[in-house]
């Protein structure tokens, strides 16, 4: 599952990197320039993976029908799924790097990218096990590096981070996007902090983090892509911002940890289109795992594709203000809720947890009795203020 969804997008591109023009002394090349200037792609053969092994060194440049081409990038998928390669040699003439290049080198334990890259393409390195370290040459003014992270120059966008990174790690705060598939595979990493100007969470960028028990996603949030968090299964609760408005295939799939899930936006993501959303967290689907929804919500998304699959769906209401200090008292009596401290006039409302009123009337005097149908939870709003009362 994990290989397959880490590759998803790197693989339509590297189909079309497979076919090569020539070989030359063990490595494929693809003719990206056949007019001055010459240049060549390192390629990948049309048949299989594991096509390069041992130590490999990219040369500046290769002779071919007695023209001198230059090899000026690393093609899509090139070394992709060569666990036999153990080290290699990148020349000063590479200015790019393609998505997928090195992904799944498990036998790659160090990388060094020259000055002159300026590209490098989305899950690069994913799924590279052994890799302990990756420098940055630091005359590359595109490109930089910190203790197994790599970002852009300036630190506002993270490229990579490596498979062996463990414990707890701070995203800086100057970074604004972070790269699908960044994290993919991280199972060491057991709380990540993501900065608040991060918009959006990329498809597969937690993907394999089974580590990971903690992690709060930024309320500037507005979309979770494809098994952004595929595979958690150490999380026990996640919160869902309320500027979400969209959710991908399998964002939570295999989250078997997750225990409750937390949304702030009254109205349900729309997840007609989108598939497996919940997929396997604890057992069938999501029916142990309790849905907390904003108060008066919760029958909308009792009727929300997905979201209806939730067995128990709690609308929540957090307290807005102290009774104590407010001097609002609420006591619960003999099948009523006796409320005081009010002022003549005030706007009282008792609602249950279905969002149905029970009270909702002018304070005529300091005390008012309310009537409860039942034993259970119940929201008293006094004004704009709200509080949660158990009877």
């Amino acid at each position: 599952m994990k290989k397959s969804i880490l590759l998803l997008s790197a693989l339509c591109i590297t189909l079309s990197s497979w076919a090569y023009d020539f070989k030359s002394g063990g490595i494929y090349y693809t003719i990206t320039s056949s007019t001055t200037p010459y240049m060549i792609a390192v390629s990948s053969d049309n048949v299989s993976y594991s096509h390069y092994s041992g130590s490999i060194t990219i040369p500046n440049s290769v002779i071919y029908n007695s023209i001198n081409y230059s090899v000026t990038s690393i093609g899509n998928g090139a070394f992709s799924e060569c666990s036999a390669l153990t080290s290699i040699t990148i020349p000063s003439t590479i200015t790019s790097i393609g998505n997928g290049a090195f992904a799944f080198c498990s036998g790659l334990t160090s990388l060094s990218i020259p000055s002159s890259v300026t590209s490098i393409g989305e899950a690069s390195f994913n799924g590279c096990s052994g890799l302990t370290s990756i420098t940055i040459d630091p005359a590359n003014t595109t490109f930089s590096s910190e203790d197994g992270v790599l970002f852009n120059k300036d630190k506002t966008m993270l490229f990579y981070c490596l498979n062996t990174k463990s414990g707890s790690y701070a995203i800086p705060s100057t970074v604004t996007s972070i790269i699908g598939g960044t994290f993919s595979g991280c199972s060491g990493l057991t709380s990540i902090t993501i900065p608040t100007a991060v918009t959006s969470i990329i498809g597969g960028t937690f993907n394999g983090c089974s580590g990971l028990t903690s992690i709060t996603i930024p309320s500037a949030v507005t979309s979770i892509g494809n098994y952004a968090f595929n595979g958690c299964s150490g999380l026990t609760s996640i919160n869902i911002p309320s500027a979400v408005t969209s959710i991908g295939d399998g964002a939570f799939l295999g989250c078997s940890g997750l225990t409750s899930i937390y949304v702030n936006n009254a109205t349900p993501v729309d997840l007609s289109f989108s598939y497996y959303v919940f997929a396997n967290i604890l057992g069938s689907y999501t029916s142990t795992c309790v849905l907390h929804v904003p108060f008066g919500s919760a029958a909308a998304y009792d009727a929300a594709v997905q979201w209806t699959d939730f067995t128990t769906i709690v609308a929540d209401v957090t307290p807005v203000f102290n009774a104590k200090a407010s001097n609002l008292k609420i006591t619960t009596v003999n099948g009523k809720a006796v409320i005081s401290g009010l002022s003549q006039g005030t706007s009282l409302a008792v609602y249950n947890l279905q969002g149905a009123v029970i009270y909702n009337q002018q304070a005529a005097s300091e005390t008012v009795c309310v009537n409860l149908s039942a034993r259970g939870v119940y929201v008293v709003k006094v004004g704009t203020e709200s509080v949660k009362v158990v009877y």
